[in-house]
């Protein structure tokens, strides 16, 4: 296999490894927002803490403006 595509993909390498990495960080990305979401109904709701809640639903929203940020990058490469 590797002999198949290897010369195909060797001058297109650095795409490749941008690419790998843009779809890590989505993966991470998208295992975080549910965890983020768990915070805020354990930590804020229960508690009633509307800081924690606000401060964990800015927090998300950055991370899903990174996601697509990542998502439209690596559809663009």
């Amino acid at each position: 296999m590797r002999q198949l595509i290897g010369p195909y993909l060797r001058p297109y390498w650095k795409q490749v490894v941008l690419v790998m990495g843009l779809l890590l960080i989505q993966s991470v990305g998208n295992l975080f927002l549910p965890n983020l979401q768990g915070d805020i109904i354990n930590n804020g709701v229960v508690a009633g803490d509307d800081g924690y809640i606000l401060y964990a639903g800015a927090l998300m929203l950055l991370a899903t403006a990174a996601l697509s940020v990542a998502s439209i990058l690596a559809v663009y490469w």
